[in-house]
């Protein structure tokens, strides 16, 4: 595949309360519902969330103690991180910072860093605020607008490289490492048709395990050249996130007014 014939459509994201979710997210963080109903459709700028319900009390109890490492974050631009932080603080969100309340600053990416925080949700999943430094951010239509990149922990940085590139994504720059006061963290963003995935590896850890909050995501990723005899094919990714390989005209028709 090239890349023009792949591109992130959207997550699906299971929660245990999905109206509240949805509620919070159109008052807080401008998304709009679409649509409405066993799974609700939520849109901000070139975000595509697909809200569902998370399944029994046995499928929450075994996804509690799994090995989990995947998509943990899912991230929304700005032009202009500084009232991004103002704005998320005057409506009241727990907000993850540096030490001095500042931005966070993710140094090597791109060549010239990416500044970042983290909005700390009770609903199982994190979102990130984060602005390139390398381009010139154009104002969107709100001060947090779009989809930025999609956070994937994985266990080995360079098989998860091979999987996504085998999908039609790209390297945007080669492995870097980053040091933090707790880890040391190798970090490649990839790229298809204008979408971003941040793969990343926890360098000194080798154990995955993890408490998984009650929240499960799929990524959907459209190809314009997938077969047209697979409608559609859902496979686990190399940290064993959930990826489902579509058609592009097969949710571009079952969500036509998301164009």
């Amino acid at each position: 595949m090239t890349e023009k014939q792949s591109y992130i459509f959207g997550m699906q994201l299971r929660v245990e309360d999905p109206l509240r979710v949805s509620e919070w997210l159109c008052k807080h963080l401008f998304f709009r519902r679409e649509q409405q109903g066993k799974e609700s459709v939520l849109i901000n700028g070139t975000m595509r969330l697909l809200l569902g319900e998370l399944g029994c009390a046995a499928e929450k109890r075994v996804l509690e103690h799994a090995i989990y490492g995947g998509i943990q974050h899912f991230a929304l631009e700005t032009h202009d991180i500084h009232a991004a932080v103002r704005y998320c603080k005057e409506k009241g969100m727990e907000l993850q910072l540096n030490p001095e309340g500042g931005v966070l600053y993710n140094p090597k990416v791109y060549g010239t860093g990416m500044s970042y925080f983290n909005i700390m949700t009770d609903f199982g999943f994190t979102v990130e605020v984060s602005q390139k430094l390398h381009c010139a951010e154009k104002p969107g239509e709100n001060i947090i607008y779009g989809l930025e990149h999609i956070g994937l922990l994985v266990p080995d940085i360079y098989k998860a490289l091979e999987f996504y590139e085998g999908l039609g994504f790209h390297r945007e720059f080669e492995v870097v490492a980053n040091e933090t006061d707790i880890h040391r963290i190798l970090c490649c963003m990839v790229s298809a048709g204008g979408t971003t995935i941040e793969i990343y590896e926890l360098d000194d850890v080798t154990d995955l395990r993890k408490p998984l909050k009650p929240a499960r995501y799929t990524l959907l990723i459209a190809c314009e050249g997938f077969p047209e005899d697979a409608r559609q094919y859902m496979c686990k990714g190399p940290a064993g996130e959930q990826v489902i390989l579509c058609q592009s005209t097969m949710y571009l028709e079952k969500y036509s007014q998301l164009t």
